[in-house]
């Protein structure tokens, strides 16, 4: 028995399949998680002449910070920001003057992504070091770590396996371009990184790596040395990073956190089925919006800012939905299986729409 439960084809406890498919780099996120898109309408005063928008009244509604709520209690949150100021949103006159019957204001229609769940908070306080420190988080129904931060300021990024010491962040985009891209994608180093492990169904652990913040010593450069010795017999330079088939030059697996404390935030849902039709999701549980220009110095009159966020207004037009059971022992065997063979590679067209 014991002999069979090492295999992934003959093992049936499931536990022990989770654990072996785990092995083979396939990750079951086993909390139901369902994503779509909602469309978001705000009203802004059109200029003093009423023909156009006054755009220093358009705002960029913010992700992570603005919740919703379908007709039944269900949570989801805006995963994307939105910049109501695009030339693709949708604009239509809103108010007219009862007079004149020129505009007064101009509704704007955005549409951004969003996923179910809302946001839970942990802290953990971390003593002496401790190789791979292992935090196992006290939550229920958890689908998605969003964040770890540190009381000295740092920022913990999660990875797929220790030895990945990079990641892609999105930084905003401040050139004269900046309305057709709106963010850059930029490479970022992450000494200070973690994986989320799943032992169970509803147990979640946050592993750390082994090293010390004493030992960091990545200057960003590279060492002209190595890159001669690299050069040798070739007319390329090969970046270990980037390949699969290397780990870092690095000797450590990441920072181990030590002496402080830490706080996760973590997304979970509070049903079990977190599907929703068209047309539900209708409510504006909290919100948060920028106004560039007011970043940018500008004076805005209070009141205007005020109606702007006040009417702000959400809605689906089509359902949200997503997987909402747990797959069975076949059925993880199967994935896993399907997930090996595929190493994780991207050569068609389907295979690139699977990975979006």
């Amino acid at each position: 028995y014991q002999a069979n439960e090492c295999f992934l084809d003959t093992a049936v406890e499931y536990n022990n399949v989770l654990r072996l498919s785990q092995q083979a780099g396939y990750h079951h996120k086993f909390n139901p998680v369902s994503t779509g898109v909602a469309v978001f309408y705000v009203i802004v005063p059109a200029k003093s002449n009423g023909i156009g928008i006054e755009e220093k009244y358009i705002p960029i509604l913010k992700k992570g910070k603005t919740g919703l709520a379908s007709k039944t209690g269900i949570s989801f949150t805006l995963i994307e920001n939105i910049d109501f100021s695009l030339p693709n949103n949708e604009v239509v006159v809103a108010k007219v003057d009862s007079d004149t019957g020129a505009p007064t204001h101009y509704a704007i229609k955005a549409y951004g992504r969003i996923v179910s769940g809302d946001f839970s908070r942990e802290t953990f306080t971390v003593g002496d070091p401790e190789r791979f420190k292992t935090i196992t988080l006290n939550g229920s129904n958890i689908t998605d770590v969003v964040s770890v931060t540190d009381s000295q300021g740092h920022l913990w990024n999660q990875v797929e396996f220790l030895s990945q010491d990079t990641v892609y962040k999105f930084l905003q985009n401040v050139s004269a371009d900046k309305k057709e891209a709106p963010y850059i994608l930029k490479p970022i180093k992450v000494p200070r990184r973690f994986i989320v492990r799943r032992n169970s169904v509803n147990r979640v652990q946050l592993v750390f790596g082994n090293g010390s913040d004493d030992e960091l010593a990545n200057s960003g450069l590279t060492n002209p040395e190595a890159v001669v010795l690299d050069l040798h017999g070739k007319d390329y330079i090969t970046d270990d990073s980037f390949d699969p088939n290397k780990l870092t030059k690095s000797n450590k697996l990441g920072v181990s956190p030590a002496n402080i404390t830490l706080t996760v935030v973590y997304r979970t849902n509070s049903m079990a089925n977190v599907n929703t039709g068209a047309r539900t999701i209708t409510k504006i549980t909290r919100s948060d919006f920028d106004f560039p220009a007011a970043i940018e110095g500008e004076v805005l009159v209070s009141s205007l800012v005020g109606d702007v966020v006040s009417s702000l207004q959400c809605d689906n037009e089509n359902p949200v939905v997503g997987g909402v059971r747990i797959p069975t022992t076949d059925e993880l065997k199967y994935r896993t299986q399907h997930h090996f063979a595929t190493q994780n590679r991207a050569v068609t067209l389907n295979d690139y729409k699977s990975l979006i």
